[in-house]
């Protein structure tokens, strides 16, 4: 269900696992006879977004920069977005990234502005959207605007209707295994490398221009850790860095999170990791 607004349209469905969001917004997106429409990961979407804007801002001279009156690299790269394409589809609608959140609201104000139209599945309300996050004071005059441009359905059942299939549950463009102790993780980065792990060495990742660092590697496969991932100040926008530069990320000294320990930012980086 699709409600039309002043300026835009917005569909957001949110509810537990399993329960057909996804199902349900990919069955609108392949009924909809055009050829200017994304389906995407929000994530994905986000860093996208990134990028333009770091492009944008690259290709500006440092006096226009410092003059900023008159420069809104967001605005450009909202209407960059909206000559593209008339319909977003997010999967994952989740703010964890507080670069993310800081620019949420000009983005969508602008997007919804050229009438673009948005279908969004989300675990969360979006009264519940970053949630605890840093800054979120900044990021709350976000949620009125979704609320001015969406119908809200809730589609929360007790029910994870993937459980009722038998066949194993597998993760979306890759595989996840879990070794009981660190010792098998090394084995299996000399299995995949031919290397010794005492071998193999750091590397910095250049992206957007900061750089990121975790752990060794030796071509493709990366072996860091669990605190280094995700109890630095790394985001889904450097996870997804990592993504692209390995075919394999080997990740030693995972806990057994407390309810404690999963309230906390650790589990909020969790999530945009996996």
């Amino acid at each position: 269900a699709v409600v039309s607004t002043q300026s835009g349209h917005y569909a957001g469905i949110h509810g537990g696992v399993g329960c057909g969001k996804t199902m349900i917004m990919d069955q609108f997106y392949d009924q909809v006879q055009s050829q200017a429409k994304l389906r995407t990961h929000f994530h994905d979407f986000m860093l996208d977004v990134h990028e333009r804007i770091h492009k944008y801002k690259s290709s500006l001279s440092p006096a226009l920069l410092r003059q900023k009156k008159g420069v809104n690299p967001i605005r450009e790269v909202a209407l960059s977005i909206a000559s593209e394409t008339s319909l977003l589809c997010f999967d994952e609608f989740q703010v964890t990234d507080v670069a993310d959140a800081m620019i949420l609201k000009g983005l969508f104000e602008h997007l919804f502005e050229q009438g673009i139209v948005m279908v969004a599945t989300g675990n969360r309300p979006p009264e519940d959207l970053y949630k605890n996050g840093l800054q979120r004071s900044n990021f709350l005059p976000f949620i009125p605007l979704l609320k001015q441009h969406c119908e809200i359905l809730d589609m929360d059942s007790p029910v994870d209707y993937r459980l009722l299939d038998n066949k194993p549950l597998d993760l979306p463009g890759g595989k996840a295994a879990f070794l009981l102790d660190d010792e098998r993780v090394d084995r299996l980065f000399e299995h995949l490398t031919g290397v010794k792990v005492e071998q193999a060495k750091p590397r910095t990742l250049t992206f957007l221009g900061r750089d990121i660092q975790v752990g060794v590697s030796h071509g493709p496969v990366l072996l860091t850790s669990f605190r280094e991932l995700c109890m630095s100040n790394h985001g889904s926008s450097d996870f997804r860095a990592i993504a692209k530069t390995y075919s394999h990320v080997l990740v030693k000294d995972f806990p057994q999170l407390s309810k404690k320990e999963k309230s906390t930012d650790c589990d909020s980086a969790l999530i945009p990791l996996l």
